[in-house]
């Protein structure tokens, strides 16, 4: 445990995802047309793309150019937002829903709407 959360190696989470992706890929469901998931702003789904690929919340933060404070508070509407109440479930949502796989400036460009 760190600070009170759970934590996963990037390792040991790219196991639990793979296995899971194995699983239920047949039920998975799609992200909305709008690109929208679950009511995610698009730094939301930055967050969420970085969560699923094994970041924790100081590497998300240098790589976003945040406070560390502000992905904790993504994180925590994440969580709030998917009905989850950890990293892994975030994760598993995420790539049930195809966010994983998005480098997050895509996901970025894909909340635009229309940007080309």
């Amino acid at each position: 445990m760190a600070q009170g959360h759970h934590w996963l190696s990037p390792a040991v989470a790219s196991q639990v995802v793979r296995r899971a992706v194995g699983q239920g890929a047949g039920s998975s469901q799609a992200v909305s047309p709008g690109g929208k998931s679950a009511g995610l702003t698009p730094r939301e789904e930055q967050v969420l793309c970085l969560i699923a690929r094994g970041l924790d919340n100081t590497a998300i933060a240098r790589r976003l150019v945040l406070t560390t404070r502000t992905v904790q508070n993504h994180v925590s509407n994440i969580y709030s937002k998917l009905g989850v109440s950890s990293r892994t479930e975030a994760a598993l949502y995420a790539i049930q829903h195809g966010l994983s796989g998005m480098l997050p400036e895509e996901v970025h460009r894909r909340g635009d709407g229309d940007a080309a």
